[in-house]
């Protein structure tokens, strides 16, 4: 029952996600909706952002189910992405209302680990990275994996961006493993 209950919260929230910005819903909203006390709400989830943080998290996992199966980066990044598209209405929702950082955390947090085994993939075994050369290749593909992502999301999500998001790895990654291969200059070369 309780799974059953969490289960209707979260499909109450998203029905409510794609009619209303997140910063209008309200705890009383959702348990009137769902037919269940705030108390009961409560016992589910600390509040709406930890209701969008676990909506999310479920969403997170379907996907990592379905990527195990596709031969392609291409398909992978569409189905990532398909949530998105699915809820469009309600990704609106979130990105235009106050907390629109929300969905930035959630999408930098959920990638982190798939695009840091990412880039020790592509790096190899027999590269040069250091653990400090991977961090900082990890954060700084995740800041355009985010950029890109977000920029889509405010022209409308109109156009198919998984090309765009594989090409952009690829120059990235690969322009990362290129710059690794050479001698490692000193910080004071750089400047």
């Amino acid at each position: 029952m309780t799974q059953f209950t969490k289960k209707a919260i979260m499909e109450t929230f998203m029905e409510l996600l794609n009619r209303l910005p997140l910063n209008q819903i309200t705890v009383q909203m959702i348990s009137d909706e769902c037919g269940i006390s705030r108390n009961t709400f409560y016992y589910h989830f600390g509040d709406i952002y930890a209701l969008l943080e676990s909506t999310f998290q479920v969403e997170f996992e379907k996907w990592q189910e379905t990527t195990k199966k596709f031969p392609s980066r291409k398909e992978e990044v569409k189905v990532a992405l398909s949530f998105l598209l699915e809820e469009r209405q309600a990704v609106y929702n979130i990105y235009d209302s106050l907390n629109h950082q929300l969905l930035e955390q959630f999408i930098y947090r959920v990638t982190e680990d798939i695009i840091t085994e990412r880039v020790r993939t592509v790096m190899g075994e027999n590269s040069l990275a250091t653990e400090e050369d991977i961090q900082l290749i990890t954060f700084s593909y995740q800041a355009l994996f985010l950029g890109l992502i977000l920029e889509w999301i405010r022209r409308g999500m109109k156009d198919d961006i998984s090309e765009r998001i594989v090409r952009a790895e690829w120059l990235f990654l690969e322009g990362s493993r290129l710059a690794l291969s050479q001698p490692r200059p000193e910080t004071s070369d750089i400047e």
